[in-house]
């Protein structure tokens, strides 16, 4: 029933769940449903009515997807910090970790394939936001999602799987 509940929240002119009773921003909140939805597909599980919902909702995950690693792209260029916010805005990627999570779910859902540019160029940033990491940063969670989410989707990077297993070694 909760779930139901949830997904009567999600605005199909935006593709965001808002208005939910915890205190997530509606990108996550959304990344989550459609996570949770992308686990329970299976051949005549999901009616067609959520399975539009979901498609709003990778729609609205992608576009947020691809501004966020625009302004990251642009950042790097510039030798400045990667987006980093705590997602106050109702239709932004805050950080480097959710940005990890919506490439997750694009890559899952094949909204995105790991050959395309738009995923080799959030494979950069990823390993970039990675190897630029401070010592002793605390939002390490953020990174740590980011190298298993390259770890798992590009295994054969030789650039990516030294800085992910790097970085994995450091917090052993």
């Amino acid at each position: 029933a909760d779930f139901d509940e949830l997904s009567q929240l999600l605005n199909p002119e935006t593709g965001w769940i808002h208005d939910a009773p915890f205190a997530i921003s509606p990108p996550l909140v959304t990344m989550i449903w459609v996570d949770t939805l992308l686990c329970l597909d299976s051949p005549g599980w999901l009616n067609p009515a959520l399975l539009a919902k979901r498609a709003w909702a990778l729609q609205a995950i992608s576009d947020a997807f691809e501004s966020w690693a625009n302004k990251a792209a642009a950042a790097l260029d510039q030798k400045k910090n990667l987006p980093d916010s705590l997602g106050l805005q109702a239709s932004e990627i805050a950080n480097s970790g959710d940005a990890s999570y919506a490439l997750d779910i694009l890559l899952r859902s094949g909204h995105l394939s790991p050959d395309s540019p738009p995923a080799d160029e959030a494979r950069n940033i990823l390993t970039a936001a990675i190897e630029g990491r401070r010592l002793g940063d605390m939002r390490r969670s953020d990174f740590l999602y980011c190298g298993l989410h390259l770890r798992q989707h590009f295994p054969k990077h030789a650039e990516t799987r030294k800085v992910v297993e790097s970085f994995i070694t450091e917090l052993r």
